[in-house]
């Protein structure tokens, strides 16, 4: 929780490198956290990163299919893969 609020912190000054490092440790300490996964999407998709942004919400998926989070994170792939 400690580094995903920190990356939220990051996140919110537009310091989206810092905050997916963070949103790494936080999946390392806890590799079931969907909202970190989702959330590092959303740094990539900010940077650009798409290809990266799309894995993380796969993962997001992944570790809680049924989760609230999961239908966002397939709305947001679905997006990426529209012409």
């Amino acid at each position: 929780l400690v580094y995903r609020n920190r990356a939220a912190a990051w996140a919110s000054k537009e310091k989206y490198d810092k905050a997916i490092a963070d949103y790494v440790c936080a999946v390392a300490v806890k590799p079931d956290s969907a909202e970190a996964y989702f959330d590092m999407g959303r740094a990539h998709a900010r940077l650009k990163q798409y290809s990266r942004a799309i894995d993380a919400w796969h993962k997001c998926v992944d570790v809680d299919p049924a989760g609230p989070l999961a239908k966002k994170a397939l709305e947001l792939i679905d997006s990426f893969d529209d012409p």
